[in-house]
């Protein structure tokens, strides 16, 4: 199988070519990545969906992150990559018109220069479907993970899909902040009952 190629980009975000994937990563190149927020109602809270990183993942193993994250490969829509995103990761099949759009964020850590496109999706526990990458999901009040995201207490309850409870540490969290307040304030505008 060919390895996967990305666009890389200058600190413009302007084009500059294409790398394998393995090479995007630790040079001085910018790359794009989705990440989509699922959220919804579990146990009658308005929660976020979390994914727990496979424990074989290169970065962050074992970490909690966005419901879904990933490449964007070269020549594809960033709405495609998070479709195809989300059915690999966590078995969800969702529509294009399922995902709201809430903007960019760029992330600059040694290493991994990523510019994020963030995604806003309504998501029901029963339907999650989780893939090889993934070794659970949880809900964790929406309240909850903004006090964990805002450095405001140093770990939350959440419950894994099955019910069980879990206490997540800000410190087992992927660093994505401003991506998550991106998604926490438009959760926050959902006027709807869900």
């Amino acid at each position: 199988m060919a390895e996967e190629m990305l666009t890389i980009y200058d600190d413009d975000l302007n084009p500059v070519g294409e790398l394998p994937r393995a090479q995007a990563h630790g040079g001085d190149h910018w790359h794009q990545v989705v990440h989509v927020w699922l959220y919804g109602t579990f146990r009658r809270e308005r929660c976020v969906f979390l994914q727990k990183r496979a424990a074989e993942k290169k970065t962050y193993p074992g970490f909690y992150d966005a419901g879904t994250t990933g490449h964007i490969s070269a020549g594809e829509a960033p709405l495609d990559a998070a479709l195809r995103e989300v059915r690999e990761e966590v078995g969800l099949q969702l529509q294009a018109q399922d995902l709201t759009a809430l903007g960019h964020c760029r992330e600059d850590e040694p290493g991994d220069r990523e510019v994020a496109t963030v995604f806003l999706a309504q998501a029901y526990a029963t339907d999650f479907a989780p893939g090889q990458e993934v070794e659970q999901v949880i809900a964790m009040p929406l309240q909850r993970f903004e006090s964990l995201v805002r450095r405001e207490k140093d770990g939350a309850a959440a419950r894994t899909l099955g019910g069980e409870r879990v206490f997540l540490t800000r410190d087992k969290l992927c660093p994505h902040p401003e991506s998550a307040m991106l998604a926490i304030r438009a959760i926050q505008a959902i006027k709807e009952e869900m």
